[in-house]
């Protein structure tokens, strides 16, 4: 009897720890994964010389497509079309209005999507260089 009980302890003591996996096996979603198939709409621009920034930036919403296409609508109300690419796994850059934006430092919490947006000097409207904080809501 007090065999049986000793074998039972092991086997419950034993079952204890490898039950326990301490946590999920399976990794976050990718940011590519988070961006693909949802609108995103510009909420706040931050851009140090610019006081209408968030109503003249060029890029007031955009989605991002798992063909690497994406659609988009431009300051001030047009619609683009074209292609975005994966920098890093937290920079992409899209090609508007033949302007090169590179939206890089990439975050997304909730349904909040926080990056640093850089558009070159006398491209996209700007006449200098833009390089701000940008954040779009879904």
């Amino acid at each position: 009897m007090k065999k049986n009980r000793l074998y039972i302890f092991g086997m419950v003591f034993l079952l204890a720890f490898t039950a326990c996996g301490g946590g999920s096996d399976t990794p976050p979603p990718s940011l590519a994964a988070s961006l693909i198939g949802s609108t995103w709409t510009l909420a706040t621009v931050e851009e140090s010389n610019s006081s209408d920034a968030k109503t003249t930036f060029v890029l007031q919403s955009f989605t991002l497509n798992s063909d690497n296409t994406y659609a988009a609508t431009l300051y001030p109300s047009t619609s683009q079309s074209g292609n975005w690419t994966e920098v890093s796994p937290t920079a992409y850059n899209l090609v508007v209005n033949s302007a090169n934006l590179e939206l890089s430092n990439m975050s997304i919490t909730d349904n909040t999507l926080t990056a640093t947006a850089t558009i070159a000097a006398g491209t996209a409207g700007k006449a200098t260089a833009f390089t701000g904080t940008v954040t779009y809501t879904k």
